[in-house]
């Protein structure tokens, strides 16, 4: 009786959410149209393909996600996906206790939609299931790209591909002690999420609209360390890597890019178990 007279209350307050959002945007149409749902109407599988098709790769658009940072919403656990090319956004939160799901969608049209399902509800599944899917399509095909780019040989000096060698070790050295830091959690922490962020494609039309010196970036936050890569438009590779603001290694690198790019890619796919909600 108790959960029924919560479920109307909420329902009655969602309808006069969605009242107030209509009359905004009528008077406001510039700015999002919002619409809320609450565990109804059912949204099947057919209807989540089609709200992530939107979600597709091309060079030009640079891609975020985000992973359980608290200060993307007061939630235990948030996951968000956000996309420049059309503008838009993904976001899911789960509740304090873990009853409900909320998924914020913001269409490439600039609609706004918030869906409230409950823990347990199948719509849950499926969402998941196909977001991950659009999400691996869009970072193999920017890894590929980077892979067919980086392909290109250069003839670097003895003394350069020394260099090189000694930094890609140190590479392999401090993503295998980051590998084993993440195993640490997941054994000593199975219950606690990671905080994981990971950016990728192209960024200079955020950022820096004057450079055109790089194709592609492609920047892994966790735990202490910022891994940075951007691909060069000569076929090189510019690496930077933080640890704790501290700039442990820089350098652009002719030599041995795709051996170094090969170590970014076995540590991403170390940690696709970490990226699934």
């Amino acid at each position: 009786m108790k959960e029924q007279l919560i479920l109307t209350i909420k329902q009655k307050i969602i309808s006069l959410l969605n009242y107030i959002f209509q009359m905004y945007s009528q008077n406001n149409p510039t700015r999002f149209n919002f619409k809320l749902h609450l565990k109804k109407p059912k949204i099947d599988a057919e209807k989540w393909r089609e709200m992530l098709q939107e979600i597709s790769y091309s060079n030009d658009h640079f891609y975020s996600l985000r992973k359980n940072l608290r200060t993307i919403r007061q939630s235990p656990f948030t996951y968000e996906w956000s996309e420049s090319g059309t503008g838009q956004t993904m976001l899911l939160n789960r509740s304090a206790t873990d009853r409900e799901y909320i998924i914020e969608h913001i269409s490439a049209k600039k609609e706004r939609s918030l869906f409230i399902f409950a823990a347990e509800d199948p719509s849950i599944l499926i969402f998941s299931r196909l977001y991950h899917e659009r999400r691996d399509v869009c970072l193999k095909a920017h890894l590929e790209f980077w892979t067919t780019t980086l392909n290109q040989r250069f003839q670097p000096s003895s003394k350069i591909l020394e260099n090189e060698a000694k930094a890609l070790e140190w590479m392999r050295v401090s993503f295998k002690i980051l590998q084993d830091a993440v195993k640490k959690h997941r054994q000593n922490s199975p219950d606690e999420s990671l905080c994981l962020q990971l950016f990728f494609g192209n960024e200079q039309k955020i950022i820096s609209k004057d450079r055109e010196d790089y194709l592609s970036s492609t920047r892994l936050i966790i735990f202490n360390l910022d891994i940075h890569y951007k691909l060069l438009r000569s076929g090189g590779l510019e690496i930077k890597i933080y640890d704790r603001d501290k700039l442990k290694l820089q350098g652009t690198f002719f030599g041995l890019p795709r051996e170094m790019m090969e170590e970014l890619i076995l540590l991403l796919v170390f940690l696709k178990q970490d990226f699934v909600y």
